[in-house]
């Protein structure tokens, strides 16, 4: 099994193609794929083009995603604690 993350990005003209190449270079009997709805309808057509199953499966997220103040260093950091970063 496969996983790839954030694949929404596979739409971007800048990065695309980076997550295109992720996608078909892959050597897994299954993928799973994360990310936004928006990328779905692109994802199943490249699976359906290289003529494999597409199944799309949607989760309700149990927990809400709180982003916290932002951190004045790494003391802030605790045992636990996920840190995600962004460019933009």
């Amino acid at each position: 099994v496969a996983v790839i993350d954030e694949i929404q990005l596979i739409g971007s003209s800048e990065r695309g193609h980076s997550w295109t190449r992720a996608l078909l270079g892959l050597d897994a009997r299954e993928i799973h794929v994360c990310g936004a709805l928006d990328a779905s309808e692109l994802v199943e057509d490249l699976a359906k083009k290289c003529g494999d199953d597409f199944v799309l499966k949607t989760y309700e997220r149990l927990t809400p995603l709180k982003p916290l103040p932002v951190l004045k260093g790494w003391r802030d950091v605790r045992a636990g604690d996920c840190v995600v970063t962004f460019s933009r």
